[in-house]
């Protein structure tokens, strides 16, 4: 009989993982749209008059995103998503994640932007615009299979 091993990194998480230089890519303009184009929008946040945050309207961009987001929300609160837990040797910043955001408890896409302690990351809702901070159990490793 084999003494029982340790587990290692490569054995608890998952392998299909965002990795460390994993990055989102921005969002381009529809077919047919140009720069100086008008484009129907929805403004998703404000932090300054200069910097704001905007989401394209229309079945290919924001339903689209709405469909992500529940399709994301699902995942993560599943018990398959839970084992997505980011192990603290993979907190860095500009790590992407999925963190839960806290005024409503869902799950968004996200980029760690810093790191408070060891507990706690601030991270960047990347389809919405705005920050905040995320304890150590509420944010994840990005599932990259493309059905999830």
């Amino acid at each position: 009989m084999k003494a029982p091993t340790t587990p290692t990194k490569e054995s608890i998480i998952p392998s299909d993982i965002a990795g460390e230089c994993a990055q989102f890519l921005l969002q381009s303009l529809p077919n047919g749209k140009h720069v100086g184009s008008y484009i129907e929008v929805f403004v998703s946040h404000v932090s300054l008059p200069s910097a704001f945050y905007v989401q394209l309207r229309g079945i290919d961009t924001s339903e689209a995103l709405k469909s992500l987001m529940t399709n994301i929300c699902a995942f993560y609160s599943s018990s398959k998503g839970k084992s997505y837990l980011m192990p603290q040797e993979f907190i860095a910043i500009g790590r992407p994640c999925v963190a839960v955001y806290p005024s409503d408890g869902f799950w968004y896409r996200a980029q760690i932007s810093g790191i408070k302690d060891k507990n706690t990351v601030e991270v960047f809702y990347v389809g919405f615009g705005n920050m905040s901070f995320s304890n150590f159990n509420q944010f994840v490793a990005i599932n990259l299979l493309p059905d999830n």
